[in-house]
């Protein structure tokens, strides 16, 4: 084996560990979690999971609107974990900049969120909390009824962010 063809090898053996170290093998293709819902309801915990699931174009302005999901367990975690499955692909919350809940027994729920989320590593501390009166119900009508339902409420959302205060 010459000189050449050792570098040429070397130089593959580099470029496939830069490939399998850096990008880890992992699909890209994740269901992008925008915003979460949470309530107490009479028999649980219900949630609802904003998403934007992933379309294959090289247009960012053809990006998929966003659509809702949600889920109703005994705990707040087997409520989350449904949701996340009723998802098309795996649940990622880099970008869930917003948290709503109801306000009755906030408090508690927001504690126990915020465990879940240091525990799982499942959504994110950071995100903006706010208020609503609608019921997880009467949110998901309007998301499969209204078209850019979700999208019109994540506007308004981004409108009022600064007003809003963080999970942490």
């Amino acid at each position: 084996m010459n000189r050449r063809s050792r570098f040429k090898l070397l130089l593959t053996a580099l470029c496939v560990g830069w490939c399998f170290l850096f990008l880890r093998c992992e699909t890209t293709e994740k269901s992008m979690v925008r915003a979460v819902y949470l309530a107490r309801t009479e028999t649980g915990t219900q949630v609802l999971l904003w998403y934007q699931a992933p379309e294959a174009s090289a247009d960012a302005s053809e990006a998929s609107a966003v659509q809702a999901a949600g889920a109703e367990g005994d705990t707040l975690e087997k409520a989350l974990s449904a949701a996340e499955e009723a998802l098309p692909q795996a649940a990622d919350y880099r970008l869930c900049d917003y948290l709503l809940t109801t306000p009755g027994g906030a408090d508690a729920l927001l504690a126990d969120y915020e465990q879940l989320v240091l525990a799982r590593k499942c959504g994110r501390t950071a995100a903006r909390v706010s208020c609503t009166c609608l019921s997880g119900e009467d949110l998901l009508k309007a998301c499969e009824e209204q078209d850019g339902f979700a999208d019109k409420l994540l506007e308004k959302l981004k409108a009022h962010s600064t007003e809003m205060p963080r999970l942490y």
